[in-house]
């Protein structure tokens, strides 16, 4: 069971750059939630109406945030990696996060050098 620390909600935003042209804008949305409930995809559209090559996704919790960096940062879609990463503001935070997540493992006795079930579960989804 989690602990209620680790289940914070806190709203997160995510850069998410070097989008190919050939990925469609739902495409990247589904991709996105595959790492956590996403409360905003925006990608950036030209004067012309075509999407550009970056956007911004709001995820609902740090953990989802996390998520998306680990699993979609450097991942080759369309012939691109993308660039999954967060301000300085938000980084700092996320630190501060698993700081409070890996303090609350060790007073439970979990193994905090590894991911636990539940995390490995959802990342294989």
């Amino acid at each position: 069971q989690k602990n209620t620390a680790l289940t914070e909600k806190c709203v997160t935003t995510v850069f998410v750059g070097n989008i190919s042209e050939k990925i469609p804008d739902s495409l990247m949305k589904q991709m996105l939630n595959t790492c956590g409930n996403v409360l905003t995809w925006k990608r950036v559209q030209g004067t012309s109406g075509k999407c550009q090559a970056f956007g911004f996704c709001e995820y609902e919790d740090p953990d989802a945030t996390l998520r998306c960096i680990r699993l979609l940062n450097d991942f080759k879609i369309g012939g691109k990696p993308l660039l999954v990463k967060v301000d300085p503001k938000t980084q700092t935070f996320l630190t501060e996060y698993k700081k409070k997540q890996k303090a609350a493992m060790e007073s439970s006795d979990k193994d905090d050098d590894s991911l636990d079930d539940e995390t490995i579960r959802h990342d294989e989804l």
